[in-house]
């Protein structure tokens, strides 16, 4: 699986439209529910396509990622996510606690197809503001490394299209960083062979790729072959 968007430009332009449906639903989603269940949609398909190319969902689909990366970026220092926040311990304290907070909601009237909506939206809600809160500490991204979602995709297909890069035609200059959202390390001036990036956090939107001058990054599969066209700026 490949990232969705031949260009970064279309990938942006995509993302200013998520950004709006994120709006509209967390400004509307506690008077109609029926708004809610986008939320439980972004939330199946993150699910899905988890198993298929890990935190591909995150790069190229997903409203709130979008509205943080789009918007956010503007106000965000732009600093490196702290290394304790990427512990597994903090990701499933955040999928107990949100798991917990839309089961209570849920439990109060479990019959009744507004209150699994409201559930869905509160927690949109809740998790957006933090997000933002999170954007002046770190980076518009910072969230979406303790994101339960983004968490589940991360452990069960991570592994998969990894971003590999061929150190001999790379030129260090670290653009490809720069260009992350997700602000993960790329370059390895130790590495004299083609390697994949260890981290499975990354999210397959092909920005490294685009800003990349001497195009030594592209998405391999698990046999080591190229599963994607090249993406442009």
């Amino acid at each position: 699986m490949q990232p969705l968007f031949h260009s970064s430009k279309t990938r942006r332009s995509w993302q200013w439209l998520y950004t709006l449906v994120t709006f509209v639903v967390l400004a509307a989603g506690w008077k109609y529910p029926a708004l809610g269940f986008f939320v439980l949609a972004a939330m199946t398909g993150g699910l899905i396509s988890g198993l298929l190319a890990g935190r591909w969902f995150c790069g190229n689909l997903c409203p709130r990622g979008g509205f943080l990366e789009r918007v956010l970026s503007k106000v965000s220092p732009g600093k490196p996510t702290p290394a304790w926040l990427k512990k597994p311990i903090v990701r499933i304290g955040f999928m107990v606690l949100l798991g917990t907070v839309l089961t209570v909601n849920i439990s109060r009237n479990p019959t009744e197809w507004q209150q699994w909506g409201l559930a869905f939206w509160l927690v949109c809600l809740v998790t957006t503001l933090l997000g933002i809160v999170l954007a002046f500490f770190g980076n518009s991204r910072t969230w979406c490394n303790i994101c339960p979602m983004g968490t589940l995709q991360n452990w069960t297909g991570g592994a998969r299209y990894s971003l590999a890069i061929d150190p001999v035609k790379c030129i260090k200059c670290k653009r490809c960083e720069k260009q992350c959202p997700m602000h993960l390390a790329i370059i390895d001036t130790t590495w004299e062979t083609p390697q994949t990036i260890p981290s499975r956090d990354c999210i397959r939107c092909g920005e490294c790729i685009a800003a990349c001058p001497t195009k030594t990054l592209h998405f391999v599969e698990a046999n080591g072959n190229r599963c994607c066209k090249r993406i442009t700026h």
